[in-house]
C-alpha cells in the first residue's frame, strides 16, 4: 500500500565557538498519517470517475443450476454520463447480443432477445433513471455505467496492487440506491487493482439475488484508456419505445 509519509530530513546547526565551546544541534521531524487502504481506493474510485474510459468485462451468473457466461467492451464518459456497451449473453448454447447507450438521465437497450415484444420499426427500448427503480436488478444494472466501481469501505491490501473490500451502499448514488429496493440484491466482496497512475485498471464484484430467482454474480472489468475522447451515437426517436410500457418476462431480473 502506498503510503503518504514525509519525512524532512533533520536539520542539523553547529555552532562554532572558540576554545571550551559545545556543539549545539537542532532536529526538526514533520511526519504525516500513512493513508488506509480504504482512502487509498476511494480516491483511485474517486480519480477514474472523473475521465472517459474503456472498459472490457467478463462474467458468470449461476442462476438454479443453470450458468449464463457474458462478456463486451464499452466506453463511457462519466462527466456527461454517456456512453455505449455491448455485451454476448451465452445462455442455453445461444449467443444473444446486447446493446446499450447511456445519454445523460436515459438509457437505451436493444437486443434480439426483446424483438418480439417491440413494436414494427422500433429497436431499442427507453428506459429513464426516474422509471429504473421499478425495474429491479434491471434497474440497478441500467443506472451504472460501464466499468464504474462503486464506494468501498473495510478495504484491505491483498497484494502488489490488489485491494479487496465491500461496497458501502450507504454512498451509492440515490438513483442506485432506489433500484436496489425489492431487488434482493447483495454484494459480496470486491476486489479493486489500482495502478500506479492512481487509476483503477480492473475491478471484480461479486453479488447474489435472493429473490424469486436465486443467483449469484461474478463480474470483472478492465479499464484503459483513460482520458480518451468517448463517441455515442444516440438512437433516433422513431425508432425507441418506452420500456415502462412493455411487459417483458424476465426484463426486471
Amino acid at each position: 500500500m502506498r503510503r503518504g509519509l514525509l519525512l524532512a530530513l533533520p536539520l542539523l546547526i553547529a555552532a562554532c565557538g572558540g576554545s571550551g565551546s559545545k556543539p549545539h544541534s537542532s532536529v526538526s521531524v514533520v511526519t504525516t498519517t500513512p493513508k488506509s487502504a480504504t482512502a487509498t481506493v476511494n480516491e483511485a474510485i474517486a480519480k477514474t470517475a472523473k475521465q472517459p474510459v474503456h472498459a472490457s468485462f467478463s462474467g458468470l451468473v449461476t442462476m438454479s443450476g443453470r450458468k449464463v457466461d457474458m462478456g463486451g467492451t464499452g466506453d463511457v464518459d462519466p462527466g456527461s454520463r454517456r456512453g455505449t456497451m455491448h455485451v454476448q449473453i451465452g445462455l442455453g448454447g445461444q449467443q444473444i447480443p446486447l446493446d446499450e447507450v447511456l445519454d445523460g438521465s436515459t438509457t437505451y437497450v436493444s437486443s434480439a432477445f426483446f424483438n418480439s415484444f417491440l413494436p414494427s420499426g422500433k429497436k431499442w427500448l427507453k428506459v429513464s433513471l426516474s422509471s429504473a427503480s421499478n425495474l429491479g436488478a434491471a434497474g440497478f444494472a441500467l443506472t451504472s455505467q460501464p466499468g464504474a466501481v462503486p464506494p468501498l469501505k473495510d478495504v484491505r491490501k491483498v497484494g502488489p496492487t490488489e485491494y479487496s473490500g465491500r461496497v458501502d451502499e450507504a454512498k451509492l448514488p440515490q438513483a442506485q440506491k432506489d433500484a436496489l429496493k425489492g431487488a434482493h440484491v447483495e454484494f459480496g466482496q470486491v476486489f479493486v487493482w489500482v495502478g500506479t497512475d492512481g487509476y483503477v485498471h480492473r475491478v471484480r464484484v461479486e453479488t447474489s439475488s435472493s429473490g424469486t430467482q436465486k443467483a449469484k454474480i461474478d463480474f470483472t472489468t478492465t479499464m484503459s484508456k483513460f482520458g480518451e475522447p468517448v463517441h455515442v451515437p444516440v438512437p433516433p426517436a422513431s425508432q425507441t419505445v418506452d420500456a415502462s410500457k412493455l411487459g417483458i418476462p424476465g426484463f426486471s431480473s
